[in-house]
């Protein structure tokens, strides 16, 4: 009989982060929340969930018993049939480990990029009608957006508009590239 020589490493907040088994449980507990979700706001039983989305019992059990490791296809199938889009997003680790250690969330809040996103999209509108910027009142398609107050002031909104794009531009530089 062979002896095994493993080391015994202590597990640290680091290695665990590190780990393709904390990110697989945590996928898994993803899709669990999700078809536990649809299931209560529906009030279907997992027989009844199987059927309405046309997969088997067995395989809603396995997802909300965490039993499976699960195809890319399959996971891809479950999240569109519940009516979610599946972003799959990589992130640099050593990203995740300084976020970990700042004490912020190691998680990608997509509704907080989506917030970002529309933003960037204001100013894209705002960079296409830069050259108007200096007429003393302004009115713009994005400023749809704005109180009708925000069009009877008397002021140019040139440097707001240049601060909030230099700072959003700040933001988001490092985790976008843009291609002209």
């Amino acid at each position: 009989m062979v002896k095994s020589k493993s080391k015994k490493t202590k597990l640290t907040r680091e290695s665990l982060l590190q780990s393709p088994e904390f990110w697989i449980e945590n996928i898994k507990t993803e899709l669990f929340n999700m078809v536990q979700e649809y299931m209560d706001e529906n009030n279907l039983k997992r027989k009844e969930l199987a059927a309405e989305l046309g997969f088997t019992k067995g395989y809603i059990s396995q997802v909300l018993n965490g039993d499976s490791d699960h195809r890319i296809s399959k996971l891809v199938a479950l999240a569109t049939s519940l009516g979610k889009a599946p972003y799959f997003y990589l992130k640099d680790i050593e990203k995740v480990l300084q976020a970990d250690a700042d004490e912020k969330g190691i998680y990608i809040d997509f509704e907080e990029l989506e917030a970002k996103a529309k933003r960037c999209d204001l100013i894209d509108t705002l960079n296409y009608t830069k050259p108007n910027l200096n007429e003393e009142k302004i009115n713009r398609p994005w400023m749809s957006a704005f109180p009708s107050a925000v069009h009877e002031f008397d002021f140019s909104i040139k440097e707001l508009a240049v601060q909030d794009f230099e700072e959003l531009e700040k933001d988001l530089k490092p985790n976008f590239t843009h291609e002209a």
